[in-house]
């Protein structure tokens, strides 16, 4: 969604969400760099990073796209609903990935 989100920004003018694209790549980025810690033998660093990262999602995904309801930002009502669902999968996956440890 952020790289359709810069193409859009690109020929709209406009993000599809209020948060910026290059934030939530840097973001997926700094993820993807704490998922191989699972491969640790010590699994506390990978345990303390993921629970790290599903607050940030919560707060910064999930409930900043829920609480704001107007229309400031976003390039569309689906534009939203897609912002949470696809931080509320993130957020899922990651609590599984927690409670299952894988």
């Amino acid at each position: 969604m952020n790289f359709m989100s810069l193409r859009h920004y690109r020929s709209a003018g406009k993000y599809y969400t209020p948060t910026r694209p290059e934030s939530g790549l840097i973001m997926m980025l700094l993820y993807s760099l704490c998922v191989p810690l699972q491969l640790l033998n010590n699994q506390a660093i990978y345990q303390v990073t993921m629970v790290a990262f599903v607050g940030v999602l919560i707060t910064g995904g999930v409930l900043k796209h829920l609480t704001n309801t107007g229309q400031d930002g976003y390039a569309s009502e689906f534009a939203r609903w897609s912002a949470v669902v696809i931080n509320c999968y993130g957020v899922l996956i990651s609590t599984y990935s927690l409670a299952m440890g894988v």
